[in-house]
């Protein structure tokens, strides 16, 4: 995997006109909702819907993208990908990394 960074503030507080407020409020949004997202997709890893793993990965992709937590939405990104085409092997062995990424990742924006 290319080395993407696990959170990239600077890029997200360019994206935000500088506001650290606005950044922390963002963060405490993506930490409530976040975990149902991360069920979604296990669930559906569980009854075997690729394409519901899909868009479950999905919108943890594009949370993580918007708030610049790169290496995150790169793994849902490879699981979204994964699930459309069915391949749950390959989308349960992503969701392993997911995990362990978003682990890391709250030991970085823990508030």
């Amino acid at each position: 995997m290319t080395d993407y960074a696990l959170f990239d503030k600077a890029e997200l507080l360019d994206r935000v006109g500088d506001d650290e407020e606005l950044v922390d409020d963002l963060i405490e949004l993506y930490l409530e909702d976040y975990p149902s997202k991360i069920e979604d997709i296990k669930n559906n890893l569980s009854s075997g819907d690729g394409a519901a793993v899909s868009a479950a990965a999905h919108g943890i992709k594009g949370s993580s993208a918007n708030l610049s937590f790169n290496s995150v939405a790169e793994f849902a990104k490879q699981i979204e990908f994964a699930g459309k085409e069915n391949n749950l092997d390959e989308a349960a062995a992503r969701f392993i990394d997911l995990e362990a990424e978003i682990v890391k990742l709250l030991a970085v924006i823990s508030l």
